[in-house]
């Protein structure tokens, strides 16, 4: 098992490490650069304060993983079961395509997923309180049973959330996606 500082891997470095250095890593403050994470032989890494950028996570195999004050910058991670870390605490996602994920009953106060595809992630009974969710794609989403008391959807598009069945108190979001809010209300606004 490798601790590694500081220091920024791309795709072949890492692969270089090998399988036997690379079970379960510990990474402190280090950037991955272009990794294809489904060719990397790392299993249950722990990644502290890191940095992907332009990687691909999509469908890979996260269990007992643990990422702490990770930010993810143009990265695919497409079907990801983040409820299967050992640790998911302070994620960062920027431009960042994220659909079929899922976030179930995962605590993620302040969770920022900006400028990202979430199409029909699962965040039903997750804790978003404040999260920003800015200019993302929501289309299919689900956040039944989660807590979105002061989340920022602004400029965010596709959703459907159904006040009577998550928190919503202090909820920022523009018109006319706000209409899917007096809609499951039954509240008809016409033009």
């Amino acid at each position: 098992m490798g601790d590694y500082a500081s220091r920024t891997f791309d795709e072949a470095e890492l692969l270089a490490l090998g399988p036997h250095e690379l079970e379960e890593a510990e990474f402190y403050d280090c950037v991955f650069r272009r990794v294809d994470f489904s060719k990397v032989p790392w299993r249950a890494p722990r990644v502290v304060g890191g940095r992907f950028e332009a990687c691909n996570l999509s469908n890979v195999d996260l269990r007992n993983a643990v990422f702490r004050g990770t930010t993810f910058e143009g990265t695919k991670a497409l079907g990801v079961n983040w409820c299967e870390l050992r640790a998911f605490e302070k994620p960062v996602f920027r431009d960042c395509v994220l659909d079929y994920g899922v976030f179930q009953d995962l605590r993620l106060e302040a969770f920022v997923g900006t400028d990202s595809s979430l199409l029909e992630a699962d965040f039903a009974g997750a804790k978003l309180a404040k999260a920003d969710f800015s200019r993302s794609r929501l289309n299919g989403a689900l956040f039944r049973g989660a807590d979105l008391r002061e989340a920022n959807l602004l400029g965010a598009e596709g959703y459907a959330i159904d006040p009577t069945a998550t928190k919503v108190r202090g909820l920022r979001c523009r018109f006319p996606e706000a209409l899917s809010l007096l809609a499951a209300l039954g509240i008809r606004v016409e033009p």
